[in-house]
């Protein structure tokens, strides 16, 4: 499968971009065996997903002299992702700290179990690190630390100050208290912070590190780097602070030889509400190492998030914040913990049934639902707004697939709009053949709550192509009636595949690939027809197969027809010429393949085989007598002509398969010795006895037998044919073999 499309528009990936403070590292480890010269996936992973609408705008705020950089959300490259179109989300510039929120329909829900999948980009330049933040923070989505004094970045956009404040020993503020509020972080630490102001890592400092901790609670959260015990003051003044990390893990030999390599590593982050339990880890996509699986106590989450109190929810996203490097951190998001189903839910189908891979399988298999090159295919989104919600006006249902596969050449057609069984039938505003966004609008269209609508338009596909898994991703866009706020509603990309007819192969045998089979053939041999037999095989599954035999246009033979298993495995077919349509010359064959589709039309298939079959005839003596035999004679009947041996017949028979002039005679002649006491003679019914000599005597020709399958046969019983005579007694004895006889075959009437 391989998908070359883009949009102008954001849409699929989310990545998000933090330009950190790095300053340098020190790599540690801590037992856990290295791996060398280890990356992550050097391209953006397939099939990620669209989060266009999921997350709110980005969260800046600069410290002094810092910068915004180029904040904001900017469309992928279209080299990436196999060309499916997706959205960067970059957070940059220095002295900054940065965040990025789920939009509240789309926060957590820990009511039910959810999945969340990113892809990580470490980048090459130094950075302070990045953290995965689960939060209910009074400022929901515009939750960022406070703590923007100072050019460092180890609060990491999510943590507090550096440490406590205190005048005189009356503790004034304690770290946390800057902090995103009721929240969980999952940080990516890649400097070590252990001197000065700066001792965020001091209990930890081998970077890069992974670990959970509670930014927002001072006793779970933090740990006083004081000598006092835990005490926040000292010596009348605040206490520097630390972070407490909860199972940190170190990345560099664990998943990957360096993580800053500018490559992508998997984060998996997973609720399962049946166990309470969330856990989580980063994984090499390339070679399957990870982290240990690390699980955060129910307890500890449930009540750093105030779940019982945000009604099971939470809001999820990204912090990060930098000192005066600008490393770059990327996410790509293959899965979020969202069911965007809920509200857009995607289809594709051929016919009227769906084709959508359900288990987004990466290799095609004959078992899958596909769409046929040359096949119209008919794409479906079901949108519904529940009760309670505003109603909606719906401005544009914005798609992409993929050009490499749909003729956008051609308008797409069928496109409608379905709501209480009523059609309203959509106009295309948009249809590009190089990106491959289609965008329908259907004027006047507004969803009330409670309702549903059912969208659609239908797309040719290419007449030939490369089997392939590709993708329709969706979006809609509406505005809320009464305020008129914009709302985009995304969906969950559906996978399906469209299926290249695997072509028969056909082979004469497996010695050979040439499709041309020469063979030269006597008439004689086709009494029965040419019986011949081929090989052929086809990947596909459940297809019909028809194979013809034929001669010019003439089908001389129709085959049994077949159904293919999914395999490659060669098969024998068998095929028979009749002897009436075998011609002398040369007589040209062809086996020719099709295949059936689903209206059982016969397709035909390119693979063919070629026959030359060449005829001709011939003029043989098939077989004469080999032996005439006199034995055991006594001398009273050794006088006179004497009868071959009792069972000793003989029998002459003439192969004559030629086309015409079917003329040829057989003669007998004898080498007979001077010395010999006796001759032979030439006896035929009904007529007188000849001497054989060595003149011939003719003994049969094509006008005294009749030919059976070109072979004209004469059969002469002990008292016909070449006997025996003497004038005299002949000694008892053996006489066979004595003279020579000479069985001739003439192509004229008599012989010459």
């Amino acid at each position: 499968m391989r998908e070359a499309f883009f949009s102008k528009k954001v849409r699929t990936i989310l990545v998000f971009c933090l330009f950190c403070f790095f300053t340098g590292f020190s790599v540690f480890l801590i037992g856990s065996p290295t791996i060398q010269a280890v990356t992550g996936n050097p391209a953006v992973p397939k099939g990620a997903i669209s989060v266009d609408g999921i997350f709110a705008p980005p969260n800046i705020q600069t410290k002094s002299g810092g910068t915004s950089g180029n904040t904001g959300v900017t469309v992928g490259p279209s080299t990436e992702n196999n060309g499916v179109p997706f959205s960067e989300v970059t957070l940059s510039g220095q002295q900054n700290a940065v965040s990025i929120w789920s939009d509240a329909p789309y926060r957590m829900d820990f009511s039910k179990s959810f999945h969340g999948r990113a892809y990580v980009n470490f980048g090459t330049v130094q950075a302070d690190g990045f953290a995965f933040v689960m939060q209910n923070d009074s400022r929901k989505t515009a939750a960022l630390t406070k703590a923007l004094s100072g050019n460092d970045g180890q609060n990491l956009g999510v943590y507090g100050d550096s440490g406590s404040s205190a005048f005189f020993g009356v503790l004034v503020s304690t770290p946390e208290k800057k902090a995103i509020q009721n929240s969980v972080s999952i940080e990516f630490d890649l400097y070590a912070n252990i001197s000065g102001d700066n001792m965020y890592d001091a209990d930890f400092p081998k970077v890069p590190h992974m670990a959970y901790s509670f930014p927002g609670d001072l006793n779970k959260g933090y740990v006083s780097n004081g000598s006092n015990g835990n005490n926040w003051t000292e010596y009348g003044g605040g206490v520097k602070a630390k972070v407490h990390h909860y199972s940190p893990q170190l990345l560099n030999g664990i998943v990957g030889n360096t993580i800053q390599d500018n490559t992508w590593y998997e984060f998996r982050y997973d609720f399962d509400k049946t166990s309470a339990s969330f856990t989580y880890y980063l994984m090499n996509p390339m070679t399957g190492a990870k982290t240990p699986v690390t699980s955060i106590p129910w307890s500890d989450l449930s009540s750093a998030l105030k779940l019982s109190e945000n009604n099971n929810k939470a809001y999820w996203g990204f912090t990060g914040s930098n000192g005066a490097a600008n490393g770059e951190v990327k996410f790509v998001f293959t899965q979020v913990p969202v069911d965007l189903d809920a509200g857009l839910k995607n289809d594709v189908s051929s016919g009227q049934a769906s084709i959508v891979d359900p288990s987004g399988n990466d290799n095609y298999q004959a078992s899958l639902p596909a769409a046929q090159y040359g096949d119209p295919v008919t794409m479906r989104s079901h949108f519904s707004v529940m009760q309670g919600e505003d109603s909606l006006a719906v401005n544009d249902w914005d798609t992409v697939i993929n050009p490499t596969v749909f003729d956008l050449t051609k308008s797409v057609t069928n496109v409608q709009a379905i709501i209480d069984n009523k059609v309203m039938q959509g106009t295309v505003i948009e249809q590009d053949a190089v990106s491959g966004q289609v965008k329908v609008t259907f004027p006047g269209l507004k969803l009330p709550p409670g309702k549903a609508i059912d969208l659609q338009y239908t797309a040719q596909t290419k007449a030939t192509g490369e089997t392939q898994k590709t993708m329709l991703s969706s979006s809609i866009h509406t505005t809320e009636l009464g305020n008129n706020t914009p709302r985009t509603f995304p969906s969950n990309p559906v996978s399906f595949w469209t299926h290249a007819e695997a072509p028969t192969q056909l082979d004469w045998d497996q010695s050979t690939t040439n499709p041309v089979k020469e063979i030269n053939v006597d008439k004689s041999e086709l009494t029965q027809g040419y019986q011949g037999t081929f090989l052929w095989n086809d990947s596909d599954n459940g297809e019909k197969v028809q194979f013809y035999l034929k001669k010019g246009n003439e089908t001389i033979q129709k085959l049994p027809q077949l159904t293919t298993n999914g395999t490659p495995t060669q098969q024998t077919a068998n095929f028979t010429i009749p002897n009436d349509k075998i011609t002398y010359g040369e007589n040209d064959l062809k086996v020719e393949a099709y295949h059936l589709d689903k209206d059982a039309k016969e397709i035909k298939e390119k693979n063919s085989l070629t026959l030359k079959l060449n005829v001709s005839g011939k003029l043989i003596l098939q077989s004469a007598p080999s032996a005439l035999k006199w034995t055991g004679r006594l001398a009273g009947d050794s006088k006179g002509t004497l009868t071959r041996d009792a069972g000793n017949t003989m029998a002459l028979n003439v192969l004559d398969s030629r086309e015409k002039d079917h003329e040829w005679s057989v003669g007998v002649t004898a080498e007979t010795q001077p010395q010999t006491p006796f001759h032979l003679v030439w006896r035929q019914a009904n007529a007188s006895d000849q001497p054989i000599t060595d003149t011939p005597i003719p003994v049969m020709n094509a006008s005294s037998v009749s030919a059976n399958n070109y072979v004209y046969s004469e059969e002469w019983k002990e008292s016909e044919g070449v006997l025996l005579q003497s004038k005299e007694y002949l000694h008892v004895g053996d006489y066979s073999g004595k003279i020579l006889v000479h069985w001739n075959l003439y192509d004229t009437e008599t012989p010459e």
